[in-house]
């Protein structure tokens, strides 16, 4: 920590990390490395399409499809991602019925002003409000509307192209009716009316479906191509797929079959793979002319290909993703290989070669990818697939996954949450100087962090919650849980180590019986206990020297007896062996000390302890909820905390911190004045007077400050607080439950913390913990709230800079036989990071051929063929850990061998 700052560390606030490579300022953010996991919504489901769609308000992912069908609870069919969650549309009223299967994004051209909207069909659609409305509707980002009374059937797909008289929305699907006029199977709504495409597409011996829809551009300009299940289309003989130019149907060669006639061809994309612009067929089908692509094919403009061995099944699903400078084809589906690769459901196409994410969708028994998108985050894009796939880890069926780098996961899935309160957290390195990171400690009610049992004491590091030695069980009054924690070096200089001391409410900790109190050896590696004399919860933890050397104090709900009578501040006795009263003692029928802490600004200049909690005397004499020991008495610290209509007003969490050179003590409570001045849940003492905050205002529910920090984001150090109220920023706007005091006004951290019941009473203590320096630091936040930022992140979060920065030079690259390969990557991290990169998500290894493996330098000498895939780089720091975009290297005899190509990536 800076020297001016002198952190109380069971005041429950955290600030961890180390130095960047970067002097830029960061910029801070909620973190999501805390979200719950979001799989409930998908029970059951079926996702059949998923688009990036700005609303007014940025771009947002849109998927749909069958989303707890006939539950309007469960989102109509229709949900959006929306800062960390997935949440139904804003107009609830109308909503679905029927299954949403395609969405298309159409821009009006005759519209003033104009206004892009999201057009929704699928099976039979009612839109209620509109009676006559069936399978299209339109979704503008604030309201629904509908295109003429709709069509009558099941709408499969959707697409928006200009066949010479402006855009317009095409549809395809399975119906003979669209707003009252015949079209077969296809229809376009031209701004005003439904007309059909001349006579559509037909079958014989089966039902005609237009399963998809595409733009490609044409000799003659560019055509609406529609693929689907169907033998003629205006009465030209196909094979499941046509074009439309705007006044005539064509064929694509003689199409795409099977031996059997049972084909089906169900993703279509145009995709530049760096040589030449194509058409991208997917589906079902063997025969292409003399071609025999199987399950997905390429039409150059003059005949059809396969794409290697193709897929050993069915493909449903064509997008493109971009990696670097260069876009691939994504193709999703049934599929366990593609070109022989192992790449379950999801594979990439580059143009040559297949790729894979990881294994696929591997995890997935049932997966079944029915629709590929990216979402909007620019060169930074992962891929997003949806479809229907069982979740291992639950027994509903996931139908959103999202690739993070390193494998699928349901989206927003980067961690798994705790599943109960925490009350404190400090920063613990338990090796000292080892090469072990220092970690986040908490202490609390929760056993679990997903799948990880934990017994409400945990550590997380790497983005992972563990169980900290053993944790605590039992308990003296109930419920078991840690409350309070601090660490101290109790000889110095001496040969002991810091050691972390925890209090609360427990009988055991480690195995080692002890009730309330226990320390943590990181040297001895073992716990060891404060005897058997409490009798109640344990609140505050504090180290003073009375003169004598350091001691400790603890502070609870009148936690210990001493000579009969029960008091609420003890010090622990070493030589022997029991807690003791403090002077004489807080010992009121109804009092409890909350906070206990080391003011080194006293009378004189000298130390006190000081106590703060709910009370009215400490010792003999009076002290309104807050009191000082200065190690032979009690006194009061100026006139105390008042509350209206109350004799005493309550403190909860005290921190010390310099200002100007000067130790000042901070109260945070349910109080409404401090000494002679008003001051409502928090006050400042100078050493002289109290002074209050302007600004601050009761929330809804019992009003408090629990959680106390000094952080600094790279503007200088400010203060920090939590609880449960709201702080002004201006006459229009406030922040709720956690708020930045700048020195003269209030800011919000995003929207602030959001209570998980309409009553934040529920907090037992929102811990604020800040940790780090420089661009490392972040401001942990833990309690009982359900979302931080309006991202769902139960009980605990982070207020933090963005994770590791990853820009690698010359991304795709074409090489020969024998040449070196090397590969940059200007990374951003703080601290020293950690470095690996990877070959199909496989970690490389140094050898004679390979140097800087575990470096920001790859290079890789005489290059043979097993050496061409996708690269890639992970860099992990103490914020979190990133992946760099994909580097496709092509390794290939020298050009004039007779087996070269001629080259469009990097070089």
């Amino acid at each position: 920590m800076r020297s001016h700052f002198s952190f109380h560390l069971s005041g429950y606030i955290l600030l961890f990390g180390s130095v960047s490579v970067s002097d830029a300022q960061p910029l801070y953010q909620w973190s999501n490395a805390f979200a719950n996991r979001v799989s409930g919504w998908l029970a059951p489901s079926e996702v059949h399409a998923a688009v990036n769609f700005d609303d007014g308000s940025g771009s947002k992912l849109y998927v749909a499809g069958l989303l707890g069908y006939g539950t309007p609870s469960n989102y109509d069919g229709v949900v959006r991602w929306n800062s960390g969650t997935w949440e139904p549309l804003p107009a609830r009223t109308p909503v679905f019925r029927g299954r949403p299967r395609a969405m298309a994004i159409y821009e009006p051209s005759n519209q003033t002003p104009l206004r892009p909207a999201l057009v929704i069909g699928g099976d039979e659609l009612l839109l209620w409000g509109y009676p006559n409305v069936r399978g299209v509707v339109v979704w503008d980002g604030s309201t629904f509307a509908a295109l003429g009374e709709g069509i009558r059937g099941i709408v499969h797909s959707l697409c928006v192209f200009d066949d010479g008289s402006g855009p317009a929305i095409f549809a395809g699907g399975s119906f003979s009716l669209a707003g009252g006029a015949t079209a077969n199977n296809l229809a376009k709504w031209n701004g005003t009316a439904w007309q059909p495409l001349g006579a559509g597409v037909a079958a014989t011996g089966r039902i005609a479906i237009v399963r998809a829809l595409t733009v490609m551009q044409a000799p003659d300009g560019p055509v609406l191509v529609a693929g689907g299940e169907f033998d003629e289309a205006g009465g030209i003989p196909v094979q499941n797929i046509a074009t439309w130019n705007g006044v005539s149907w064509g064929s694509l060669g003689i199409g795409l079959t099977t031996s059997d006639g049972n084909a089906s061809v169900l993703a279509l994309s145009v995709f530049d793979d760096g040589r030449e612009s194509a058409l991208y067929a997917g589906g079902v089908f063997n025969i292409a002319g003399d071609a025999s692509p199987t399950n997905i094919a390429k039409w150059n403009g003059i005949e059809w290909t396969g794409l290697s061995t193709g897929t050993d099944n069915t493909v449903r699903a064509l997008g493109l993703i971009q990696e670097g400078e260069h876009a691939l084809l994504c193709v999703g589906g049934l599929f366990t290989t593609a070109g022989g690769l192992n790449t379950s459901r999801i594979a990439r196409w580059g143009g040559t070669l297949w790729t894979g994410f990881g294994n696929g969708i591997a995890s997935y028994p049932d997966g079944d990818v029915s629709a590929v998108c990216v979402r909007d985050q620019g060169k930074a894009a992962m891929p997003f697939a949806a479809g229907s796939f069982r979740d291992p880890n639950s027994t509903a069926r996931s139908g959103a996954l999202n690739w993070n780098g390193q494998d699928w996961m349901n989206l927003g899935q980067v961690g798994a949450p705790l599943n109960n309160s925490v009350n404190a957290m400090l920063e613990w390195d338990d090796d000292g100087p080892g090469p072990m990171p220092s970690a986040v400690i908490a202490g609390g009610f929760f056993t679990q962090s997903g799948t990880t049992v934990l017994h409400r004491l945990a550590k997380y590091s790497s983005g992972q919650w563990s169980d900290f030695q053993g944790g605590v069980s039992g308990f003296v009054f109930g419920p078991t849980t840690v409350f309070c924690m601090t660490k101290f070096d109790e000889d110095g200089a001496g040969p002991e180590p810091e050691c972390l001391y925890i209090g609360g409410d427990f009988s055991s900790v480690g195995g080692v019986a002890t009730k309330g109190v226990a320390k943590w050896n990181p040297v001895t590696r073992n716990w060891s206990g404060y005897g058997n004399d409490i009798h109640d919860q344990v609140y505050g933890l504090a180290f003073y020297d009375d003169g004598n050397g350091p001691v400790l104090y603890a502070g609870g709900y009148r936690f210990v007896t001493v000579n009969g009578v029960a008091q609420s501040v003890a010090k622990w006795n070493k030589s022997k062996g029991h807690w003791e009263k403090v002077g004489q003692g807080i010992q009121e029928s109804w009092s409890w000390v909350r906070d206990i802490c080391v003011y080194p600004n006293g009378p004189g200049g000298r130390a006190v302890l000081v106590a703060t909690g709910a009370f009215e005397k400490a010792g003999t004499v009076e002290a309104l909820g807050i009191a000082q020991w200065n190690g032979k008495h009690w006194a009061p610290i100026g006139k105390g905390l008042g509350r209206t209509g109350s004799s005493s007003g309550w403190g909860y969490v005290l921190y010390t911190a310099e200002e100007s050179g000067i130790p000042m003590l901070f109260v945070g409570g349910g109080f409404t004045s401090a000494g002679s001045n008003p001051a409502l849940y928090l006050a400042r003492w100078d050493g002289a007077e109290w002074h209050g905050y302007p600004n601050l205002e009761p929330s809804p529910s019992i009003s408090k400050i629990d959680g106390i920090t000094m952080f600094d984001d790279g503007s200088g150090p400010a203060l920090y607080v939590a609880g449960s109220f709201r702080a002004r920023i201006d006459a229009s706007n406030v922040t709720n439950n956690i708020a930045k005091w700048t020195g003269t006004q209030w800011q919000s951290l995003g929207v602030g913390l959001s209570f998980e019941t309409a009553t934040g009473a529920v907090n037992i203590r929102t811990p604020l913990l800040a940790t780090g320096e420089l661009c490392g630091k972040q401001l942990f936040v833990g309690g009982r709230f359900a979302a931080a930022g309006g991202i769902s992140s139960p009980y605990v979060s982070a207020w933090t800079r963005q994770p590791p920065r990853i820009d690698v030079e010359s991304l795709n690259r074409r090489l020969a036989i024998g040449a070196d390969l090397h590969i940059h990557a200007d990374v951003e991290v703080c601290g020293p990071g950690e470095y690996q990169w990877r070959r199909y998500a496989i970690p490389l290894q140094n050898s004679k051929r390979v140097t800087g493996a575990t470096s920001a330098t790859l290079q890789i000498k005489s290059m043979t063929e097993s050496d061409a895939g996708v690269y890639d780089l992970v860099a992990i720091d103490q914020i979190g850990r990133t992946t760099s975009h994909a580097v496709l290297v092509i390794v290939e005899p020298v050009k004039g061998t007779g087996n070269a190509h001629a080259g469009h990536y990097a070089e």
